[in-house]
């Protein structure tokens, strides 16, 4: 198992713990991606409804919890 692991889920539906869990990462910047690249997955059948992909992020982001845990530290290291 990789050291970062990467979550994300819905503010008002989260299902909770390994549910929301992305993946296991080798560094921060790589789980910030899959988080990133999980939303552009969302965007591709919906992209008809939104100007823009950054219009689309900016409105499911701001829906959304994103953690990213370091499993040697034991503490989150970046949460939105």
């Amino acid at each position: 198992m990789k050291r970062f692991f990467a979550f994300k889920g819905s503010i008002y539906y989260p299902e909770g713990g390994m549910h929301d869990f992305i993946g296991d990462f080798d560094n921060i910047e790589s789980a910030l991606r899959s988080i990133i690249d999980s939303y552009v997955k969302e965007f591709e059948p919906v992209a008809v409804n939104y100007e823009s992909i950054e219009i689309f992020l900016k409105e499911k982001r701001s829906m959304n919890f994103e953690q990213i845990y370091d499993s040697h530290t034991r503490m989150y290291v970046f949460e939105h």
